[in-house]
């Protein structure tokens, strides 16, 4: 293999200091693949300090050091952009198709072509043939569109990130009229296409989940909220099977015909999920969890497929959601 120009190697090393990481001469060797002397390294590092690159050091353990760029020259720097790493960005903004018509896509965008200034000559003739679609597509039926909601959207941002209380006119489902709520919002969620936000209610002691869509209108306060009680997503939605919360967490256990399992392994439908088989190769999913609408609606869609083995107040009162 054809050994490292010193070029080579001294660029290969400020791309690595850029993103703000330390080395010492041992890291680096490895990051060289063991393909340059520690020697070698040691005196590259000693002509970056030369050139009036602002690269640090302290003393470790047996005479080694650790290096580092200062701040503000790393930021001055552009980080290489590889096939891996300008797809992920195209991935990633294919993937916030419940984002269009927002601000959120505008960023996006934003961020790929600050992207596209950054990408080798050669990588971007190579790029020139290649269509996102012809790698990635993102399918999500039913989703909502948000493009009337993007003022609403960056509202939230703004109040989740500067932790400013809000008010909201919230049109809750069923009611013929919207009604005012002050909130603090903790975090956007994105869930089978719709948008929603946790927000803790101070009034009721509770986090609940306001669908983005019924938000009439978002005022925020100038009041801070403290961070108490602590969000935590794991924590507001253990025992729920989609969003919303179940008066009543139980052991469900269902039993799903060996045809359609594969559907089924292999996934996460709850933190408490215990899947096993069957003698006859049925898969058996048992998990702690709310019934809800969400969780009815899931059960029934499996039709013959899916049998409830457990408890029977489920079967017996699954008729009450229908």
């Amino acid at each position: 293999m054809k050994p490292y120009t010193q070029v080579e190697r001294l660029i290969m090393m400020l791309s690595w200091f850029s993103s703000g990481r330390r080395y010492t001469s041992a890291q680096l060797f490895d990051r060289f693949d063991s393909r340059v002397h520690i020697r070698t390294i040691q005196r590259d590092l000693k002509t970056l300090q030369d050139a009036d690159v602002k690269l640090k050091w302290r003393g470790l353990a047996g005479n080694e050091r650790e290096w580092w760029l200062e701040k503000q020259f790393s930021s001055n720097l552009t980080l290489p952009v590889g096939m891996n790493e300008y797809l992920s960005a195209l991935i990633m903004k294919d993937a916030l198709k419940v984002f269009k018509g927002t601000q959120v896509e505008d960023s996006a965008l934003k961020l790929v072509q600050e992207i596209d200034q950054m990408l080798p000559d050669d990588l971007f003739d190579e790029l020139e043939s290649i269509q996102i679609s012809d790698v990635f597509e993102n399918i999500d039926r039913g989703m909502y569109d948000y493009s009337a909601y993007s003022t609403v959207i960056q509202q939230l941002i703004v109040a989740i990130t500067k932790q400013r209380k809000s008010q909201v006119k919230y049109l809750r489902p069923h009611s013929k009229h919207a009604r005012t709520y002050e909130i603090e919002p903790r975090k956007i969620v994105q869930f089978n296409g719709a948008i929603y936000v946790d927000v803790y209610y101070r009034s009721r002691d509770s986090f609940i989940t306001l669908a983005l869509h019924r938000i009439q209108e978002l005022k925020i306060l100038e009041e801070k909220f403290h961070d108490q009680p602590k969000y935590d997503s794991t924590t507001v939605r253990r025992g729920r099977f989609g969003l919303f919360p179940a008066d009543k967490i139980e052991t469900i256990e269902l039993k799903f015909s060996k045809e359609i399992a594969y559907h089924i392994d292999n996934r996460h439908w709850g933190d408490s999920q215990e899947i096993s088989t069957d003698k006859h190769g049925n898969l058996i999913l048992k998990m702690k969890i709310g019934v809800t609408p969400e969780l009815v609606s899931w059960i029934l869609s499996w039709g013959k497929y899916c049998t409830i083995l457990h408890p029977a107040s489920v079967s017996e009162n699954i008729q009450d959601y229908y």
